[in-house]
C-alpha cells in the first residue's frame, strides 16, 4: 500500500467527538478540519501544535499524541470532547 494513502487514512485509536462540533476518526479528518480553520487559528498555541505535528511523520506514538493535542485544542475552543 502507498504510504502516503495508509498514512492519510490511518484511523485514531479512539474516535474524536465534541458535542456540536467535529469528529474525527482519521488523521484526513483532522487534516482537513486543521486547513479550514482560519489562519489566526494556526498560530495558537493549541491548534499550531497539532497542526506541527500532522505535517511529521507519525508513529503509533505520535498518533496518540495528535489524539490528546486535538481534545485539548477542541476543549480550549469550548467543545465537550467525549472519549
Amino acid at each position: 500500500m502507498n504510504d502516503d494513502h495508509s498514512r492519510a487514512t490511518a484511523k485514531f485509536f479512539q474516535p474524536i467527538r465534541a458535542i456540536g462540533g467535529p469528529a474525527f476518526e482519521t488523521l484526513a479528518d483532522a487534516r482537513a478540519y486543521v486547513r479550514a480553520l482560519p489562519a489566526e487559528k494556526h498560530t495558537s498555541q493549541y491548534w499550531g501544535r497539532v497542526k506541527e505535528l500532522l505535517d511529521t511523520e507519525l508513529d503509533a506514538a505520535a498518533l496518540l499524541q495528535v489524539e490528546q493535542h486535538i481534545r485539548l485544542a477542541l476543549f480550549n475552543d469550548g467543545f465537550t470532547v467525549t472519549w
